[in-house]
């Protein structure tokens, strides 16, 4: 049975919570990326606690990472697209938004290399 967008979109922020909660009860704010390409594709994820921001390591989380792949490439298959990105963000009231980009596939990284402040940043609204 193919899995609906809803249920897959459901199904990715639970977990995506459920893993957040794990890793630190006061988590605040959670930001997941997926990205596919046709070469690849990946997920990065951090969090806020307070004013601190915590990346998510993916070799500690490889079966929650590697469950995110395969759910990700499911989503997009189900959009009829072969590359984009999305980024779901989750705060600790349970609330989710999932935003999409199927043109600029660096959009919404999730990085801390040069400066960079380990959340996604020009997300909309």
């Amino acid at each position: 049975m193919t899995e609906s967008r809803a249920e897959l979109a459901v199904d990715i922020s639970r977990r995506f919570m459920q893993l957040l909660w794990q890793l630190e009860p006061q988590w605040k704010t959670g930001y997941l990326r997926f990205r596919l390409d046709p070469m690849q594709d990946g997920c990065t994820a951090s969090y806020t606690m307070g004013s601190d921001v915590r990346r998510i390591d993916v070799i500690e989380n490889h079966q929650f990472f590697s469950h995110i792949s395969g759910q990700g490439r499911k989503f997009f298959q189900n959009l009829g697209k072969t590359m984009g990105i999305f980024i779901l963000v989750a705060d600790s009231s349970s609330k989710y938004n999932f935003y999409f980009e199927f043109e600029d596939l660096d959009r919404w990284a999730i990085s801390t290399t040069d400066g960079a402040p380990g959340v996604p940043t020009d997300l909309p609204g």
